[in-house]
Order: structure tokens, then sequence, then C-alpha cells
């Protein structure tokens, strides 16, 4: 597994190959497929230089938009590696990653964010404190959220990556408040504009005590600040203006129902008449009309 032997047969078609494959794919993909080939031979499958060619290929492939082709020869990397480095090896875990990315290309999220759960696990049970590579899965499991139009999932995602730069660095730094404003901005898109308003004021006054007052950062999050409490007050006034409009509506309606109803009253001398004596009366009104 871990021999050295070298084929300079091998490199001279893997180079050839790389270099015409935009030209002429067809020969290019051959001659990177015999140069594969010639290494499997002489360093036999399960070897981390056939993983390597395996996930440079994959890399290739997805450049010419042939994803399923792509995913497949990072699986193949994926698992040479696990058992040459171990499944907890950083070539491992970087296969991984570059499976998952590929997997979103290729319309599986539900593949990408399981193999984005396995990277998270390995890293989270060998390190103690959270690894780089713990926000860098957080990331593009929340670009997929976005890519499903799910917003409340992406803010959730963010905040747990603002944790995990607190946890890893200790303090509000400009990572956390970069990671702040994310958040605001989409609490903005979802028109919940108080949250908004209370991410991106934190995220304004770290960029502040760590920038300066004139930072493009700082600037910039003091725009959306103004923006945003224009955007509160504006749904505040058009809120007390519709109450006033729907309280006027109604004491109209109100009025015109009180008017009818009087109208509507019985004359209360005829209220106590007999059938007789209401005939005798109609009878008398219809004989002096005439």
């Amino acid at each position: 597994k871990s021999a050295e032997y070298h084929s300079i047969v091998a490199d001279d078609f893997w180079n050839q190959g790389a270099t015409i494959i935009n030209e002429k794919r067809a020969e290019g993909m051959t001659l990177l497929a015999q140069s594969l080939a010639i290494k499997e031979d002489v360093n036999g499958i399960v070897h981390s230089s056939v993983a390597e060619s395996y996930l440079a290929m994959s890399t290739i492939y997805h450049k010419l938009g042939l994803f399923p082709e792509a995913v497949a020869f990072c699986r193949k990397a994926t698992g040479i590696y696990e058992r040459v480095s171990g499944v907890d090896s950083f070539e491992t875990i970087r296969s991984l990653t570059n499976l998952a990315l590929l997997e979103i290309n290729n319309d599986s999220p539900y593949n990408s964010a399981a193999i984005l759960e396995r990277v998270l696990e390995t890293l989270n049970a060998l390190t103690l404190v959270n690894h780089p590579g713990v926000i860098n899965a957080y990331t593009m499991i929340q670009q997929m959220a976005l890519g499903v139009k799910n917003t409340k999932l992406s803010i959730q995602i963010l905040k747990k990556i603002s944790e995990v730069i607190l946890a890893t660095e200790g303090e509000q730094t400009i990572a956390y408040a970069y990671n702040q404003s994310r958040i605001g901005n989409l609490y903005a898109s979802a028109n919940d504009l108080h949250n908004s308003l209370k991410v991106i004021t934190e995220a304004r006054d770290i960029f502040t005590r760590e920038l300066g007052l004139n930072d493009k950062m700082t600037a910039q999050c003091k725009q959306w600040i103004n923006g945003i409490e224009a955007m509160i007050q504006s749904q505040q006034q058009q809120k007390k203006l519709t109450q006033h409009q729907n309280a006027a509506s109604n004491n109209a309606a109100a009025t015109v129902s009180k008017k009818n109803k009087k109208q509507e009253e019985p004359n209360p001398e005829l209220a106590t008449k007999s059938i007789d004596e209401l005939m005798s009366f109609i009878e008398g009104d219809s004989s002096s009309k005439k």
C-alpha cells in the first residue's frame, strides 16, 4: 500500500491527456484512462497515488460538466483513501469534502448532506477544539439550504457557525461579525426586520471596535441599519394609518346601522291596536287617499 513505484509512461499519458482534453475531449479522456490503468498495474488498485489520480479525474470531469462520472471517480478515490490512510485521515476528509461538493452539482443534496454529516462527526471526534473543516462543512450545508430557498434553516446553520467561531476564537472577532452580518441579511430577506436590526447592530459595533469608524464594513453596516430603521418606521406608520382607516370605517358603518334601525322602528300608536282597529285604520287611509 505504501510502496512507491513510478511509471514515466503513465505520467506522459496523463500530461498529454490533460493538455488536449479541452480541444480533443475523447482523445484526452482515453489518454487519462490509460494513464490510470498503468498506475493500477504498477502500484496496485489500493494505493495512494491511484487514489490521487481518481481524485484528479473527478476534478477534470467536473470542469467538463460530466457530474455523474466525476462523482463516481471521487467515490473511488475516497474508498481507496479509507483503506490506505484511514477513515479519519486528512486525505479521506478532503476527498469526502470534494465528494459533497460534487453531489451538490449532481443535484443530490441529500447525499451531500449525509457526507457532510459524516465529516462533522469525524472532525468533532478527532479534535478537542473546533476544526476549520467544521465551519467549512456548515457553510456548505448553509449554501444548500439557500439553494432550496429555506431561509429559516440557513439562519439556524449560520447561528451554529457563529457558535463555532466563538468557541474557537474565544471572543467576538471580525469573522464572527461578518457571519452575524450574513444572518442579518437573511433576517431582512425574510422581513424579520427587528431581528435583522439587532444582529447587524452587533456586527457594526464589532467592526467599529476592530476596524475603525471609517472602514468599509463599518460604513456598510451603518447603511444597512439606517435602511432597516427607515423600513421599520414606515411599517409602523402604515400600521397606524390602517388602524385609523379601519376605525373610521367602523364608525361610519355603526352610524348608518343606527340610522337604519331608527327608520325601521314601528309606530308606537299602532303597537297596541287590535286587528280590527288596524284594518279600519288602513281602510280609512285608503278611502281618504281616494
